[in-house]
């Protein structure tokens, strides 16, 4: 199978990540090819990664010039690839590059990681448009897009293990950090949205300033305005809650697999259901245990209200329970180790890179025959 991945490639994030690992992972009669929209840090690592990469333009609706010269570019790297199967990363992509691929004789799939808003633009336009096949990236997507598009199915994107390397530098990490040898470390490693519930995080934590030995690593900073206002409200939230001593802000980071080995706790309290959350399996592999809410795609993986499996899932926005979750994780070093150990097998179970590529192959193979958009 020929198969290219078409994403727009301007922010950074979870689907990038996932991106990343594909194209680092390799399967038998599988030949993978990326293109993107917009050169930045998602094509120098697929570069790093080795893949064969083309970058098609910028293509913006301030400057309607601009979807052509991107589509021009998008046809030409069709016409060399000859992929049986484009396979695009988000509905926007869809919207631009949807004629080109029809054009080129390609079959046309999508990949929804998020849930499609589909009376709006660009999702709505993308599901309108012949798919031969569409895919979600957990149970929690695939049950909010039924509504709006038939899916042959939903498949975990794959999260690789972190290298031997990363334990390896857990005390040099910590050190360079700040963090001593008794520290409890909690991490959240984000995108800066507010949605991803990091005011909530620190409301919580406020929470527990009886306690000495924690400290909290917040990693990613903001990548577009409206969430520059939203980190200076975060600092600001740790000055006026008495414990920016304790808070670290550690912006853009590529070193993941290394800060979650140095944490001894992973905390993400979404005020929003999560599609998937590639952190949080990061977080799996690592054998750290979670504190996160009770919606979106993993939540159901991590724990139920009456059996936690990797770690305690709590209700949306109450800080307070965020807080009760925390404190036990911190004062028992026996419940860090008892949640955190189970986390690799979960990992390995749930999104195992070369079994998911495999499985990604199966559910776009029968592709020839397109779906109905309802």
């Amino acid at each position: 199978m020929r198969l290219l991945h078409l994403y727009s490639g301007n922010l950074y994030g979870g689907i990038e990540r996932v991106l990343v690992t594909l194209a680092q992972t390799r399967a038998p009669d599988i030949e993978q090819r990326f293109a993107l929209f917009f050169d930045g840090r998602l094509a120098q690592e697929l570069f790093a990664a080795g893949a064969d990469l083309s970058i098609v333009g910028r293509a913006s609706l301030s400057q309607p010039w601009s979807f052509l010269h991107a589509r021009r570019a998008l046809s030409r790297v069709l016409w060399r690839a000859q992929p049986d199967i484009v396979l695009a990363h988000s509905p926007w992509v869809l919207a631009v590059a949807g004629p080109v691929i029809r054009g080129s004789g390609a079959r046309s799939a999508l990949w929804l990681h998020n849930p499609p808003a589909a009376k709006m633009w660009p999702d709505g336009w993308a599901l309108r448009q012949h798919l031969d096949t569409v895919l979600a990236n957990s149970p929690f997507t695939a049950e909010a897009a039924a509504p709006a598009v038939r899916l042959a199915g939903w498949l975990y994107p794959p999260v690789p293990p972190p290298p031997p390397s990363a334990r390896d530098a857990r005390a040099a990490t910590r050190s360079q950090l700040g963090a001593s040898d008794d520290d409890v470390v909690i991490l959240q490693a984000s995108r800066v949205e507010a949605w991803k519930g990091v005011r909530e995080h620190l409301a919580a934590v406020a929470h527990l300033t009886e306690l000495s030995h924690w400290v909290l690593w917040i990693a990613g900073a903001p990548q577009r305005r409206r969430e520059r206002t939203y980190f200076d409200q975060l600092r600001a939230d740790a000055a006026s809650y008495g414990i920016a001593d304790r808070v670290r802000f550690l912006g853009h980071r590529t070193d993941i697999p290394e800060l979650m080995a140095a944490a001894d706790i992973y905390c993400q309290p979404n005020l929003e259901p999560e599609p998937f959350g590639v952190a949080l399996v990061e977080a799996m592999w690592a054998g750290r245990p979670i504190v996160t809410t009770m919606a979106g795609g993993l939540a159901a993986e991590i724990a139920t209200p009456e059996s936690p499996k990797v770690g305690i899932v709590v209700p949306a926005g109450d800080s307070s329970a965020v807080a009760t979750a925390l404190r036990a994780l911190v004062l028992s070093a026996d419940l860090r180790e008892s949640l955190g150990s189970r986390g690799p097998s979960l990992a390995a179970h749930l999104c195992d890179p070369s079994r998911q590529l495999q499985r990604l192959a199966a559910l776009l193979a029968p592709a020839a025959e397109p779906l109905s958009i309802r």
